[in-house]
């Protein structure tokens, strides 16, 4: 938990020195992975990041009714293999 605790801290840093409006949510994404990759904190950070849905188990493409064999989510950040 310490390591998304200080994800969370990192976030809401760069979220507070935010001086820029925002156009969209790719400008947010971009600025935010550069940011967290500048820090130098964290082995990988992808935006924009493709998976198959076949890692997220059974229960998640019933529920969520997912007909497609890949999910996307905006960011996602890699340190010490987690």
């Amino acid at each position: 938990m310490k390591k998304l605790d200080e994800l969370v801290k990192d976030i809401k840093t760069f979220m507070g020195n935010l001086k820029q409006p925002l156009l969209s949510e790719i400008q947010l994404e971009v600025l935010l992975a550069l940011h967290l990759k500048q820090t130098g904190k964290y082995d990988e950070v992808y935006a924009e990041y493709t998976f198959p849905t076949s890692l997220l188990g059974k229960e998640y493409n019933e529920k969520w009714g997912r007909k497609n064999d890949k999910a996307s989510v905006d960011l996602v950040v890699l340190k010490d293999d987690e």
